[in-house]
């Protein structure tokens, strides 16, 4: 799970259940008018070229960023699209049900915990983009005191939240939805434990080195000695695995059934479409089992973990070694990838004839308009020629 945008999108929907106080923030925080004095009538001013900003328009308040209603509607909607029901249907009707129930359970949390909602969202954000998106990644200590102060409180109204929407899904999806939903609930809680803790230890002035916002909230603490995965490994050692833990899930089913779903989405499948997709999948994954074993991983793992070193010690002669571990990798993983590669061929293959004209003019205005030359809009948008094979 990638920590930021997960975060990102939960404080979003906390953004939602904090709005009504926003503006009574800015409000308040809005110097107050000098008392009137007696003069000569000024002349009338010239009416301004556009009108004052309003609702639609993101202007800062006292406690950080204020976020319009289209903003956190827009938030909210994509939550739900990529992280709640990011392999559901397009046209699944549980996933309207649930971004509707969402959308009323952020209601009620607005009408009980709007202003310390305000706060901690606003203060999210703020810290998130002076210290994770412009690099600055850890805070004063003075600093960090007073967002475990803002954003603290935060947390409970996340976990009614995942609470509640748990309670809310069990009747409007079915029993393998729900199932995906418990499972990111509590992934969500882990995070949410994490937070907590880090947000304690700042309030007290306790920080460790180089210690950021968001790090590692999805995996136990990198410095953590009570951590069995971490005994005898170094820091850096551990954030090797971590990458590599990646990269053999992106080239795996897990990764192939996000694909699977976006062309779906994106190419307009219908249901048959779609039908033929899942059995691709179910197919391919049978496929891939003999292959991605469990040792298969562990020398995958530790060739990549290895070939990491480069990052470590940058200025050591590594070049004859890593090409060997480069060799490795490339062998061992060729069938997996092969296999990855025909199973996404075989998926877009589905698409019929208007399908794929309509995507690929669609591709072409947005190049043309970016200046892309036609002989270079030729060259890069085509599709396979060839259709899957009938079992």
């Amino acid at each position: 799970m990638k920590t930021l945008p997960v975060w990102v999108g939960l404080m979003s929907l906390l953004a939602a259940a904090g709005w009504g106080w926003a503006q009574e923030a800015q409000d308040e925080a809005a110097p107050a008018a000098p008392e009137e004095e007696v003069t000569a009538t000024p002349p009338t001013p010239e009416p301004p070229a556009s009108p004052p900003p309003g609702e639609d328009v993101m202007y800062p308040t006292a406690h950080g960023i204020r976020f319009t209603p289209k903003m956190i509607d827009g938030f909210a909607k994509q939550m739900v699209k990529h992280q709640f029901a990011q392999n559901w249907g397009p046209d699944d009707p549980a996933r309207q049900r649930l971004t509707e129930a969402v959308a009323q359970r952020c209601e009620d949390l607005h009408q009980r915990y709007a202003r310390e909602g305000a706060i901690a969202v606003e203060t999210f954000y703020e810290a998130v983009i002076r210290h994770e998106l412009l690099r600055s990644k850890a805070p004063p200590p003075e600093v960090a005191r007073e967002y475990s102060e803002k954003i603290g409180p935060g947390v409970k109204i996340l976990r009614e939240f995942w609470d509640g929407v748990l309670e809310d899904a069990r009747p409007l999806v079915n029993d393998e939805q729900y199932d995906d939903l418990k499972k990111q609930a509590a992934d969500a809680r882990k995070m949410l434990d994490r937070f907590e803790q880090r947000m304690d230890r700042w309030s007290r002035g306790e920080m460790k080195k180089d210690e950021g916002l968001l790090d590692d909230l999805d995996e136990a603490d990198l410095d953590d000695p009570d951590n069995p995965e971490n005994q005898g490994k170094s820091k850096e050692y551990v954030e090797a695995e971590r990458r590599v833990r990646w990269k053999l899930w992106s080239m795996g089913p897990e990764h192939w059934q996000q694909f699977l779903a976006q062309t779906v989405h994106v190419l307009g499948y219908d249901a048959a479409q779609k039908a033929a997709g899942e059995k691709l999948l179910k197919e391919y994954r049978e496929k891939a089992k003999p292959v991605m074993t469990k040792e298969w991983k562990a020398k995958v793992m530790a060739n990549q973990v290895r070939h990491q070193l480069e990052w470590m010690v940058p200025k050591e002669p590594l070049d004859p070694w890593l090409y060997r571990l480069d060799l490795e990798y490339r062998e061992w993983t060729r069938p997996i990838v092969d296999m990855g590669r025909s199973f996404r061929r075989d998926v877009i293959a589905l698409a019929a004839p208007e399908q794929r004209v309509k995507l690929l003019d669609d591709l072409r205005k947005v190049g043309t308009d970016h200046g892309m030359k036609p002989e270079e809009l030729t060259d890069l948008l085509r599709f396979p020629q060839t259709q899957p094979q009938t079992q």
